[in-house]
């Protein structure tokens, strides 16, 4: 199943009331945020992933679409970067 890193900057209206607005439709997409302006989305393609979120943002903003897998995909789903120094 594919997973992809969604991050984004929002640069010319970036109100909380927007921020909620684009964290809701990421919410309602299944996505998972790992970072305030970061999300990791699974079983979708790139195409789709960005076809879904592409209306939430205007000129200037920054949308960025990356597939990841492995050793990061994993650490991510555990919990990220705190549990595994918790246990190293």
């Amino acid at each position: 199943m594919a997973e992809f890193l969604v991050s984004y900057d929002l640069e010319g209206d970036q109100s909380a009331e927007r921020h909620a607005r684009v964290a809701s439709s990421f919410d309602r997409l299944g996505a998972r945020r790992v970072l305030f302006s970061q999300w990791v989305m699974v079983g979708f393609t790139a195409n789709h992933v960005f076809d879904s979120v592409a209306d939430l943002f205007t000129r200037g903003d920054r949308l960025l679409v990356s597939p990841f897998s492995g050793y990061t995909a994993h650490n991510l789903r555990i919990g990220g970067f705190a549990r595994a120094r918790q246990g190293a």
